[in-house]
Parts: structure tokens; C-alpha cells; sequence
């Protein structure tokens, strides 16, 4: 069982990655944000901010898209750390998941969360459209095959060797990159 939950994982993150990697190549309009506060005022007020540089992507992708509001976002864990403080945040991660997993909400929008900077930068907010229709996503995820385990390996000379191979044929492919704009944060330490 360990084996298979290990497996599940493993081709989970891959297909992440890749969802991740067309997400970061194709997003459409990016703002800063600095991490800095401005003199005069608190961080805890400053950070506030963050929740309008959130609505000034929703612009970005209705302006692009014509339709559209955030409602989910991939972030880097450092955007993760600060998006997880604000007002209206919901924690639903425990902490024990390898790799990209939902990390929690933030007033209704899902937060996933990339804790490997060499699948998305650690200060990176990618803030996605999904409407209702599979047809209307930034990204879509399109499996032809599905998950298969098999035993039709050789396994040479040794007859005490079982070996076991698990394949899956799938395309991710951008579909609207309209619906992907992205937030830099800046000044992290």
C-alpha cells in the first residue's frame, strides 16, 4: 500500500509540475508587489494591500478575457507564507503532503501551494480564471490512458524478482492563457 500511495504521489507531482510550468509560461500581464512597507505604516497594514494587488489581476484577466475572476491561485511557498495570514485566509493543508497541494482559501479563492522553487519561483502568485465548463480554463488536463500497472516486464534470470511498471498518456496543454496573470512579490527576506 506504501508503494501505491508513494506511486500516486510521484505521478501527481509530475503532472503538476507540468500544469505549473504552462501556467508560469503563458500568464498574461504580471505586477509587483513589494514586500516592504511603506513608512508610516504597519506591515500587518501594509500586507492588506496584497488582497487589492489580487483584484488587480481579476482586471487584468477581464480586461484580457472579457469574463473572469480569480478563483484560484498557484503560489510559491513564500507568497504562500504571507497569503496565509491575511483576513479571510482558511487553512486546509496539514502539512504532511509532498509536493503542489491545496494549501487553503482565501475568501472563497483556492490556494495551491508549490513548495519546490524550481517548479515556480518561492515570490510567485499565478492568479487562474476556471469557469464551469471543463472548455473554459487556463489549463486543461486531458488523459487518453489511463493509470496502468503491469507485470509484463521481463524479469531476466532471477525468479524472485518481480517487476512492475505504471504508465499514464495524458496532454496538458494551455487552453485560455487569458485566464492566467501573475503577481510578483518583491523585497522577500
Amino acid at each position: 500500500m506504501e508503494m501505491a500511495t508513494d506511486l500516486i504521489s510521484a505521478i501527481n507531482s509530475e503532472l503538476m509540475n507540468t500544469v505549473v510550468y504552462h501556467a508560469n509560461a503563458n500568464y498574461q500581464g504580471s505586477i509587483n508587489w513589494s514586500n516592504t512597507q511603506p513608512s508610516g505604516v504597519s506591515y500587518f497594514e501594509h500586507k492588506q494591500s496584497l488582497k487589492d494587488y489580487i483584484m488587480r489581476a481579476e482586471a487584468t484577466i477581464l480586461g484580457n478575457a472579457g469574463r473572469g475572476s480569480v478563483n484560484v491561485i498557484i503560489a510559491g511557498r513564500n507568497a504562500c507564507s504571507i497569503l496565509g495570514t491575511l483576513p479571510g485566509f482558511t487553512k486546509i493543508s496539514d502539512g504532511t503532503m509532498l509536493g503542489a497541494h491545496i494549501y487553503g482559501t482565501l475568501d472563497g479563492i483556492t490556494i495551491v501551494r508549490i513548495p519546490n522553487s524550481s517548479s515556480l519561483n518561492a515570490n510567485t502568485i499565478l492568479c487562474m480564471y476556471k469557469g464551469m465548463s471543463p472548455f473554459e480554463a487556463a489549463i486543461a488536463y486531458a488523459p487518453y490512458m489511463p493509470l496502468v500497472v503491469t507485470t509484463a516486464l521481463p524479469t531476466g534470470t532471477n525468479p524472485l524478482l518481480n517487476q512492475k511498471a505504471a504508465a499514464i498518456w495524458a496532454a496538458i496543454e494551455p487552453l485560455v492563457p487569458n485566464f492566467i496573470t501573475r503577481i510578483m512579490i518583491t523585497n522577500y527576506s
